[in-house]
């Protein structure tokens, strides 16, 4: 992109005579074949990546958390694949779509070689993502999919995604267990020997927020920061409810990128030039310690939390992502978007990509791939659209005694009933 933005300067540059390089036949003033075909990669290449590069720049944002790196991975991937529909040679989408799939089932399917679960239990425990058209029913595990009995019994249970359902309190049953088991805190160890009474408790608190019943009917921001998603979990602990809370603020608690740590070796670096080397390490830390604290905690006890508040989206970042004013970036978005119109005159002769499936990419199976949190996250005016709401509210009673006359540790789903 950078290349793009300053090559009327390395043109001048070349023609003046004054600096010469290796590539420097791909910048003549008059137009060349060389220059051309430079330039027509050279953007398709920017299309391609793009995406990548506004998750990224979001992603590096302090406050974001497994939920995040789920929704935009999905943002991500269907992104490229609309700009590779009927502009990019067969050959060349067929290679990049078996990519983009073979490291989503890395990522994101069992088997897969850094598979984890926990972005998309974290992203179904967002009330937002919950309550939106963003997911998309499938097993998470195809080579074990779900009994009929089970789905009916679910879906009769007003579950809108029965197969997801099962595989997150799958997880949450193994998370649970470990902190019964090998944690600390009163709350899960009391639970210790009473493994069947447990998966229960933990089973009707998922069913009660799947629901969207009492506590999980609390008002809830759209586009909240992680911050107010732990905060918004923490509200709904009460006598009856808390497994599931704790569980989720265990999730939304976990850090996803080093941001914070390069940005305060950053300042350390910054503050500590050469005229300075004679100071103690221990002034080095506190002079950081000081320069952070007005950088991020003032900030936000004066009342300036919108940082606080909102999820990162692109159209948050773009002036910085383009080092450039609002008025040249809004400037630099309409000449993209008319760059983008209809040059399918310069495509090879490919097959068209048909509209029966929409989504070519396996993710496609559990995520709708024009989902108004994906399209917004990654584009550069945020759509104007009102996602669709689902569930309903009203009171619920959650037992949560059982008997512990021996000790039980089967943690197992398998044996559960619904």
């Amino acid at each position: 992109m950078s290349v793009n933005r300053t090559s009327a300067a390395i043109k001048q540059v070349v023609a003046n005579g004054k600096f010469k390089f290796d590539q420097s036949k791909y910048f003549p003033l008059e137009q060349s074949p060389e220059s051309f075909e430079f330039e027509f990669k050279l953007r398709q290449l920017i299309q391609v990546c793009s995406p990548i590069a506004k998750a990224l720049t979001c992603l590096e944002a302090n406050n974001v958390n497994l939920a995040d790196v789920w929704v935009y991975w999905h943002a991500v991937i269907f992104s490229i694949e609309k700009v590779l529909a009927n502009k990019f040679p067969l050959d060349a989408k067929n290679k990049i779509l078996s990519v983009l799939n073979h490291r989503h089932k890395q990522l994101f399917e069992p088997n897969g070689r850094l598979y984890n679960p926990a972005y998309l239990v974290a992203a179904f425990l967002n009330p937002a993502y919950l309550n939106s058209d963003l997911f998309r029913d499938a097993d998470i595990n195809s080579e074990q999919p779900l009994s009929a009995d089970i789905i009916q019994k679910l879906e009769s249970a007003s579950i809108c995604h029965p197969r997801t359902f099962y595989g997150i309190l799958a997880y949450l049953l193994e998370l649970g267990s470990n902190e019964v088991e090998y944690g600390g805190l009163d709350f899960f160890t009391k639970w210790r020997g009473r493994a069947s009474a447990f998966k229960e408790t933990l089973k009707n608190e998922l069913l009660t927020y799947a629901q969207g019943r009492f506590p999980f009917n609390l008002p809830f921001e759209r586009g909240a920061s992680t911050t107010l998603v732990i905060q918004w979990w923490k509200s709904c602990i009460c006598e009856n409810i808390y497994i599931l809370p704790y569980l989720a603020v265990k999730l939304y608690s976990i850090r996803i990128n080093s941001m914070e740590e390069e940005r305060t070796g950053s300042t350390f670096t910054w503050m500590t030039p050469a005229v300075r080397n004679r100071l103690s390490v221990e002034m080095k830390g506190s002079k950081t310690q000081i320069h952070r604290y007005y950088q991020t905690q003032e900030a936000c006890e004066s009342g300036k939390k919108t940082e606080q508040k909102k999820q990162k989206k692109f159209t948050n970042v773009k002036n910085s992502f383009y080092r450039m004013s609002k008025s040249s970036c809004e400037q630099v978005s309409r000449e993209m978007e008319e760059a983008e119109l209809d040059d399918s005159w310069l495509d090879e002769n490919a097959e068209v990509i048909p509209s029966n499936p929409t989504s070519l990419l396996s993710a496609a199976k559990f995520v709708d791939p024009e989902a108004y949190k994906l399209v917004s996250l990654l584009s550069e005016t945020d759509p104007s659209h009102t996602p669709k709401l689902t569930g309903a509210a009203s009171a619920a009673s959650i037992p949560t005694t059982a008997s512990a006359e021996a000790v039980d540790t089967n943690y197992s789903i398998d044996d559960m009933t619904f």
